[in-house]
């Protein structure tokens, strides 16, 4: 798990390391990381946070496998 901007420091943490049970998908993956890090529940609220998984955005849907790396990046601003 890696976390950008914001959400690492809310996190206080640029990585963690999670398991989840072999099926499941980045919508279980985010239950997960809001459960083990209540510092995050803000940020997993709704759309705040899009995920990647292996530096390609994800929807929640998608199934994860050992290894994979799920990434949450907050909305970013610019111009």
């Amino acid at each position: 798990m890696k976390f950008f901007g914001p959400v690492e420091e809310a996190a206080g943490s640029r990585h963690a390391l999670l398991e989840v049970p072999e099926g499941a998908t980045v919508r279980d993956v985010v239950t997960a990381v809001r459960g083990a890090i209540p510092a995050l529940r803000n940020w997993l609220e709704g759309a705040r946070v899009r995920t990647a998984v292996n530096a390609e955005y994800a929807d929640e849907s998608r199934r994860v496998k050992g290894g994979d790396v799920i990434a949450l990046i907050p909305p970013v601003g610019g111009g």
